[in-house]
């Protein structure tokens, strides 16, 4: 297994075991209900005993080899991966303010105090809550989150963070790698003018507007990073006239502030012709 596929590989895999879970609950059971049928799956990964191998794996993630055998392999990856998935998308929900309906400060601190192997487990195994259900709705979602979103959670944690969550899965650090990346105005430019061209190729405006609240976002979690990136904005569309007025919504840079209204305009402009000649090559 390449270390890059592991993510993928444990999302592919729970997703994989939760459809024949739920078909079989379905069908034998007469059960419909989601919400049932993820705790029953849920409760099914805590109970799991799996046997074999893992002495590779155990030696990877500093498990004791009984832990292994008595948890699963298999299921300490899943279960880290829920935990991880997770944990990136309450602390960006929080740290956004977003108006959110399954975070509050107990969940998010019975995420931050669930470190070890077997404490993970238990958080998952509250089936009397809400968290393991969000959980494994939060994996099974995470194929379809948009790569703004993916850059946003990684780059929304802090060093501590990142260095917690790499103690719990050494992978998870490929993924730091693939998405803290630098976001600048050609990063930007591509994703606009490749989500027009495939995607999103009916609903441009749907793809401005989710590119403006991706730096908006971006400037509440790395203020200068947005702020660098807004300056090479202001800087090629040779538009420097800015309010001077922060009006606690307004991006901040060098030249001032700049509102989403405008900003979108920008990169309407500076993207128009481009996407011109793009469909000219085709």
């Amino acid at each position: 297994m390449k270390k890059t596929d592991y993510n993928k590989y444990i999302r592919d895999l729970t997703k994989n075991m939760f459809l024949l879970i739920s078909n079989y609950i379905d069908s034998t059971y007469h059960i419909s209900d989601d919400y049932i049928k993820k705790n029953i799956f849920l409760n099914s990964l805590t109970s799991y005993s799996y046997e074999g191998g893992g002495r590779q794996l155990s030696n990877i993630f500093n498990i004791p080899e009984e832990s292994i055998i008595k948890t699963g392999t298999i299921i300490v990856m899943i279960n880290y991966q829920l935990y991880i998935d997770y944990y990136k998308k309450l602390n960006l929900d929080n740290k956004l303010k977003r108006d959110y309906q399954e975070l509050s400060e107990i969940t998010f601190e019975k995420l931050n105090n669930s470190n070890t192997p077997e404490e993970i487990t238990n958080l998952i195994a509250l089936l009397d809550t809400h968290i393991p259900y969000c959980m494994l709705n939060t994996m099974l979602k995470y194929d379809k989150t948009s790569v703004y979103e993916k850059i946003l959670q990684v780059k929304a944690l802090d060093s501590e963070q990142v260095k917690k969550l790499v103690s719990i899965n050494p992978f998870f650090e490929t993924e730091v790698d693939k998405y803290d990346i630098d976001i600048s105005l050609a990063f930007i430019k591509d994703r606009i003018n490749r989500l027009n061209a495939g995607t999103f190729s009916d609903n441009k405006d749907r793809v401005y507007n989710e590119t403006v609240d991706f730096i908006y976002n971006l400037s509440k979690i790395r203020k200068n990073e947005a702020a660098s990136l807004l300056d090479e904005i202001i800087i090629e569309s040779e538009d420097i006239k800015l309010s001077s007025n922060s009006n606690g919504k307004n991006m901040k840079c060098s030249y001032g502030y700049i509102s989403k209204s405008k900003l979108k305009s920008l990169l309407i402009g500076m993207t128009k012709e481009e996407d011109i000649s793009v469909k000219k090559k085709k």
